[in-house]
């Protein structure tokens, strides 16, 4: 989970927020990156989770994914098909 030592640089705050005004990237993402934006911001996963319209497990997952992966995490996964 993204711990509150972990800040988020003003680079990667640019870059969140990019994706979150983007017309090009599907509201979901945006949403994460809110997500991310939100909680850096000090607001509390319940309150995250209310402003995203999410449960508080789907906040952790993506602060999860986000703090492993950056903003790659923040996109959705294709399953690999196996022939």
């Amino acid at each position: 989970m993204l711990d509150r030592s972990v800040e988020v640089t003003i680079g990667q705050r640019a870059k969140l927020q990019a994706v979150v005004k983007s017309a090009d990237v599907p509201a979901s993402v945006a949403t994460r990156a809110r997500i991310v934006l939100w909680y850096s911001e000090g607001r509390l996963k319940k309150q995250v989770a209310e402003l995203a319209g999410v449960s508080r497990p789907t906040v952790d997952l993506w602060l999860s994914r986000y703090q492993a992966e950056g903003l790659a995490g923040l996109t959705d996964r294709i399953p690999c098909r196996t022939s």
